[in-house]
Formats: structure tokens, C-alpha cells, sequence
């Protein structure tokens, strides 16, 4: 593991929502007819024969066990409840469990009453062992209409034997609507006079060839951005261009884009201006597509986009991104000052006792640098303590932090990295043993408010948490 500290970082919300927990009865305290309240068997012929099923109690819990799976596909269980969702929603879905084979969590979707269909499966590997695991449920749309409740379900392949209990789940509303993809391939115009608008016929139709006269280039986006001085050949300021794309939706549904520029932009959708900045600008300083957002009807099949911009003195720079790209976007931050730091190059004594090794190339480092491999036993301390410092007043934007990056953690084991600031709040990584994912979760006062997962494959990963006193009043 390669470990920084960092401090006094400007930083703007990282961790964005908490969440509501759904009454889906996973502690199977009541029953009917030896089968938990709140849940039933799917009946579909995949699953016939259906499995065995029985509840008895151990430790003080009710423990779920599914047995005799004979049938092609396993077994499935269904929550009695539906509950209100829409796409781009999560629920986080926690349970404790054991048992062989291989279980997996989803949801079914429903749009007016009807089914439309299941969101991707989230797996597990049993083991005998009992073990707490969390799964993450994406909401989506389907081909077949707009998703409006959800059904919780989980399920077995074919000879898995399961035990069950805790089953726990919190939903966390979506702060952005729709699946659809955003399109990365752009038209771009210009320049073009500023007194210039598209006609109506061309703002409802598809991308144009021509505009004004000019033939169009077409670009892709990079890091959600594109720079006119492509066309421009150098930077001045109040120089007039247009971008054209469309985006292509299977259903009518609501659909979160967003946009900045360097300086002024009317965003048209379908030929409706839906983000207009031309009297105020843009208002943020570096331009990304999280500046300015809207939530827009689309309609099924082809929708036209269109962006008339301006330039401004600082660059020709015009961001954009869709419901997706939004959900993945992050605030930027820098460094104020550095307390304390370690670069794992220098042998001295260390809390944790770590061995250092050298030799292994780091993501973004362009040398190679000493790191650290910590071993729990079965805890360990890896910060040193050269505190106490003052937490930064809320009002300031100013956050006194913790980094860590992460080369690699070993599969074969159950790992929990916690960090800690002082006062009340902390994040926490996890990893168990045969998943394919670690989380981290923010914690205020021991309690889970939010959990993200990542993918091992993609360390090595920097993890950072900062927090700040609030302001009372």
C-alpha cells in the first residue's frame, strides 16, 4: 500500500446522499406456513420444482434456509412489497449469509402496474463461513416503458443450499434521471456571426450539414469537453459557434444533461431552449459539465441537441455530459498545506510495522517510489499520531484530510481500512473475501450514511476523506 497524508484540502461534496431504508421484512420474525412474511417463491417454470424451505432461529436470529434446488435455474425469492423508484436510483441490499453455491440479489422493474423487466444481478460465492455482505441494485428504465416501482428479489443457481438472515435495504434517490446513453460524437460550427439563429426546421430536424453557409466538423468529446479553437485556430473573445449531436432514447422518459462554457450558451433540446446563460455566463470557474443542469422530456427514437456558444477571454471551451456523466462527476481540489506525509522511500521506524518495497510502478507517478505492505494482526494502525489539529470552520470551504493510496489488497482475506480525522464522521473501505469489489462508506457517529463500491481491477486507487467543524448557531 502506498500512504500519503494530506491536509487542509478545498474541497466541495464528495458524498452526495444518504437514503431512506425500505420495510422489506428481512428478519423474518413473523411467518406463515414456515414461509417468512413479506416474501413468497417465484413460481416461474424455471424454478420448478420449487426448493425446500424452512425458518428456524440461532443466536437470537431467524435464519432463512433454502435447500434442494433441483430445478434447471435454481430457485427465486420475491418481496411481497413494491416500492416507488425511478432510474438512476440505488438500493443497497445487506444481508448475512452462508451456505454453497451461488446467490445473487436484483430487482424487478414495474412501470404502470406492469412488469417490464430485471436490473442487472448482483452475485456472490458462498462459503460456510457466515459473512455480511452488501449488494448494489442500479434502477433503470426498460426497453418496454419507465420504471416507477421496484420488487426485491434474490435467487440461487441450480444446487445452491442457502442460510439467510438481516436482510436490510436502503434506497438512495437519484439526484439525476435516465439511463440513455449520452452521445460523444459532436458538429461543430463556427464561427459563425453572433446575431446568427438556427431556424426553427433546423433546431427540431436532425444534425445539419451545413450552417450559415459553412460545412460542419465533426469531433469527439474529450474528458466531456470540446475545444472550438479547432476551428477557431486561436483564442478571442465573443467569437459565435454551434454544436450539434443527437441522442437516441427507445422509450419517452425524463432525461438529466448538463453543461458549461467559456462564456455565454442557449442548450436546445428538440428545439426548446432548456439551459440559457447568454445574459449572466457562466458563473464557474474552470467549465464542467456539472455548471448548469437540467432535467429534459425526450421523446422515443431521435432527439436533436443543439448548443449555440460564445467565447470568452479565458478559453473556447464548451463541456457537456448526460445523467451518466454526471453521476461520475467530482468536484476539483487542491492542497493548502501537508502536515505530515510518507513517501515508504526511507527505513525508520513506523506505526504498523510495515515492509518496504520498491520496484513496483505507480498510476500517475512517473518514477518509481517506495511502498509500504501493511499486515493486520489483526489490527493496525498505519497514521502516525502528530497531532492534535484544529478542524477548519464549514463557511471557509477549507477540510482537514486523510489519503491513502492503494496499490493492491490481498483477495484471500476480509480487510477494513477506516479512516479517521477525529470527531464525529470517518470512511471506512471494506473488502471480503471472494468479491470482486471493495466499498468505502462515510460514517457520522458509527453509522453507515452512504456506501460506494469500486472494482478491485481498478487499483491502484487514492482514497481521500475530509471533513470540517460545522458552524453552530
Amino acid at each position: 500500500m502506498k500512504h500519503r497524508m494530506f491536509t487542509l484540502l478545498l474541497l466541495a461534496g464528495i458524498f452526495l446522499l444518504s437514503g431512506k431504508e425500505l420495510d422489506v421484512k428481512g428478519d423474518f420474525k413473523t411467518e406463515k406456513k414456515g414461509v417468512p412474511a413479506g416474501w413468497y417463491f417465484n413460481q416461474w417454470s424455471g424454478f420448478q420444482p420449487l426448493a425446500e424451505m424452512r425458518l428456524f432461529e440461532e443466536n437470537g436470529l431467524r435464519i432463512l434456509h433454502i435447500s434442494h434446488a433441483m430445478a434447471k435455474y435454481g430457485f427465486g425469492v420475491l418481496s411481497e412489497k413494491h416500492f416507488p423508484a425511478r432510474s438512476g436510483d440505488r438500493v443497497l441490499v445487506s444481508a448475512k449469509v452462508r451456505g454453497k453455491g451461488e446467490m445473487a440479489f436484483h430487482l424487478w422493474c414495474y412501470g404502470n402496474k406492469k412488469q417490464l423487466g430485471a436490473t442487472r444481478k448482483s452475485f456472490l460465492t458462498l462459503t460456510e463461513q457466515w459473512r455480511e455482505h452488501t449488494f448494489e441494485l442500479l434502477v433503470t428504465d426498460m426497453p418496454s416503458g419507465i420504471t416507477d416501482e421496484v420488487q426485491l428479489s434474490f435467487s440461487g443457481a441450480g444446487d445452491t443450499e442457502l442460510f439467510i438472515t438481516g436482510i436490510t435495504a436502503v434506497q438512495q434517490e437519484a439526484e439525476y434521471t435516465g439511463n440513455v446513453r449520452f452521445p460523444a460524437k459532436w458538429r461543430i460550427f463556427g464561427p459563425v456571426p453572433p446575431t446568427f439563429r438556427a431556424p426553427e426546421n433546423v433546431l427540431t430536424g436532425g444534425v445539419p450539414d451545413q450552417l450559415n453557409g459553412a460545412a460542419g466538423k465533426d469531433v469527439m468529446l474529450s474528458a466531456g469537453k470540446i475545444d472550438f479553437r479547432i476551428l477557431y485556430g486561436s483564442q478571442k473573445a465573443h467569437v459565435c459557434g454551434w454544436a450539434f449531436a443527437e441522442i437516441e432514447s427507445p422509450y419517452d422518459c425524463r432525461y438529466t444533461i448538463g453543461a458549461g462554457v467559456d462564456w455565454f450558451m442557449q442548450y436546445f433540446v428538440n428545439g426548446r431552449i432548456v439551459i440559457d446563460t447568454s445574459d449572466c455566463g457562466n458563473g464557474k470557474h474552470p467549465v464542467s459539465y456539472s455548471d448548469h443542469i437540467a432535467t429534459v422530456p425526450l421523446k422515443k427514437r431521435k432527439n436533436l441537441l443543439a448548443v449555440r456558444f460564445i467565447t470568452g477571454g479565458g478559453s473556447s471551451i464548451l463541456a457537456l455530459g448526460g445523467a451518466n456523466e454526471l453521476r461520475l462527476s467530482r468536484k476539483s481540489f487542491r492542497t493548502v498545506k501537508i502536515f505530515q506525509s510518507d513517501d515508504y522511500d526511507t527505513p525508520r521506524q513506523r506505526p504498523g510495522n510495515p515492509r518496504l518495497i520498491q520496484g513496483y510502478p505507480t498510476f500517475g507517478v512517473y518514477t518509481l517510489t517506495g511502498q509500504g505492505v501493511y499486515t493486520a494482526e489483526p489490527e493496525t494502525v498505519i497514521a502516525e499520531n502528530a497531532g492534535p489539529y484544529k478542524l477548519p470552520r464549514e463557511k471557509g470551504n477549507e477540510y482537514l484530510a486523510a489519503g491513502l493510496r492503494i496499490q493492491s489488497i490481498a483477495k484471500d482475506t476480509d480487510t477494513t481500512v477506516l479512516f479517521d480525522c477525529g470527531g464525529n464522521s470517518g470512511m471506512k473501505i471494506t473488502t471480503r473475501r471472494g468479491d470482486s469489489n471493495l466499498f468505502f462508506s462515510l460514517l457520522t457517529n458509527g453509522v453507515e450514511q452512504k456506501r460506494e463500491p469500486l472494482p478491485l481491477s481498478l487499483l491502484p486507487a487514492d482514497f481521500i476523506f475530509a471533513q470540517c467543524r460545522p458552524i453552530i448557531l
